[in-house]
């Protein structure tokens, strides 16, 4: 816990000191914002002849329609943020850890040169990304077969368990990327050296995720009770949740990364 505590403290410090680091998070969250914002703008002109169509089809004519294209929002929001993690999101994150290992080795911070390097490891950071999605889709799938024969509180806290699980998904490579990126390891070694890494600094890495973990879950209860809140409110309420969601995850992406690339740099460094 000292441990963690004192890698939260340094990350602090280098992002007070270094500000132009929340440039790869502002803009992956930027383009998050930017998804909601156009999502909710698709039962308008123009965006609805582009995308209304297929809403149509999938989801049905009514969800084009007030108040029911709010209900739909969470699901689409859903899909844009996925879209948008596969592509602007693994190359800002690995522009970040870029820029952290060259403050943290005291060399100049450059976005361009550490932006050209992301892209050209495009297809391994897609293929960390896919790997992980693959996972989690069948983690969520197979969780979501039970509660069929559960009631009551079992039934309700369902969401939570699944929410708990990702987390654990994703830590398990969560120390692939900078692998790829400080070490420019191959695909297969970056998965093999990260997860052989994270046994090592486990205790540290689960008090980042942890404290991740109750930053964000408020967010959580707020997503799981939107159709109750929009019932007792107004159904715009749905968009605010959803803008909370984005800033709060903007919030743990700068913590987690920033952290965990530090304790990957100081114990590399011995």
């Amino acid at each position: 816990m000292k441990k963690g505590l004192k890698i939260l403290r340094e990350s602090f410090y280098i992002l007070k000191d270094n500000p132009k680091l929340f440039i790869p998070f502002i803009l992956g969250g930027a383009f998050n914002g930017l998804a909601l914002y156009l999502i909710y703008l698709i039962p308008q002109r123009p965006f609805l002849y582009l995308f209304g169509p297929p809403v149509k089809v999938f989801f049905g004519e009514r969800f084009l329609h007030y108040p029911f294209n709010l209900y739909l929002l969470p699901k689409l929001f859903y899909y844009a943020t996925s879209f948008v993690s596969a592509t602007i999101g693994v190359l800002m994150t690995a522009l970040a850890i870029g820029m952290i290992k060259n403050i943290y080795s005291k060399e100049d911070t450059l976005i361009t040169p550490n932006f050209i390097y992301a892209l050209k490891r495009y297809f391994a950071l897609f293929s960390v990304w896919f790997v992980t999605f693959i996972i989690l889709f069948f983690f969520v799938k197979g969780i979501r077969l039970f509660p069929l024969k559960l009631k009551g509180l079992a039934l309700n806290i369902v969401p939570y368990f699944i929410y708990i699980g990702t987390i654990f998904i994703q830590l398990l490579f969560i120390y692939v990327i900078p692998v790829l990126i400080i070490e420019k390891k191959s695909i297969i070694n970056s998965f093999l050296n990260g997860i052989i890494f994270l046994k090592k600094v486990f205790p540290t890495t689960l008090f980042i995720l942890g404290l991740a973990i109750i930053i964000y879950l408020p967010v959580v209860i707020l997503r799981q009770n939107m159709p109750f809140l929009a019932g007792a409110f107004y159904p715009e309420i749905i968009v605010v949740v959803l803008g909370i969601s984005v800033f709060v995850s903007f919030v743990v992406d700068v913590m987690v990364t920033t952290a965990t690339t530090l304790v990957f740099l100081k114990e590399k460094r011995g």
